[in-house]
């Protein structure tokens, strides 16, 4: 008698599928002033996911961070963030479900979400002025960017995202 193991072959299934691919990033800012290195660095997990080819033929994706934490100068995670990293996780919490569109060679042409953004701001912006009144100047700030052409420009020029949806990153995966 002949013994035989029955194999799956799976397929890497590219974009194009809706595959919800795990990824982790690292975004660092070292400043240096007067000789003083001034650190700040965040780890993010997050997800992306192919949604759909839309009417115009450009492509959407879904990003959905699913955490978010501190890292100290030794790349050890920070377990009990001050109070101005809480309130930096509460504000970028705004960005934790965010859904791209992209044309076909990865060229990032925007949010398609923005009102759900707008709406998590308007959340939270309450919340941080009844808590910290003082910080009526950097909500107003923040205000100003979420109108109709800042957003979509913040999302355009931020390095972050132009790195991940560039032809060559999503061709790998």
């Amino acid at each position: 008698m002949r013994n035989s193991t029955e194999h799956d072959i799976k397929f890497i299934e590219l974009n194009g599928q809706p595959v919800v691919r795990t990824y982790s990033a690292e975004v660092r800012n070292l400043t240096y002033t007067d000789g003083k290195t001034e650190h700040s660095c965040i780890a993010m997990f997050f997800t992306v996911q192919y949604l759909r080819i839309n009417p115009t033929g450009n492509l959407e994706f879904n990003l959905k961070i699913d955490r978010r934490l501190f890292l100290d100068k030794k790349d050890r995670p920070v377990f009990k963030p001050s109070k101005a990293q809480k309130l930096a996780l509460a504000v970028a919490s705004i960005n934790d479900d965010l859904i791209f569109e992209v044309t076909k060679n990865y060229k990032l042409i925007g949010v398609k979400n923005i009102n759900e953004i707008r709406s998590k701001w308007k959340t939270i912006r309450s919340s941080l002025l009844l808590s910290f009144p003082d910080l009526e100047d950097l909500c107003n700030n923040f205000d100003i960017q979420l109108a109709e052409g800042n957003i979509q420009s913040l999302f355009k020029n931020d390095n972050f995202y132009n790195f991940f949806f560039c032809k060559y990153i999503l061709s790998q995966i």
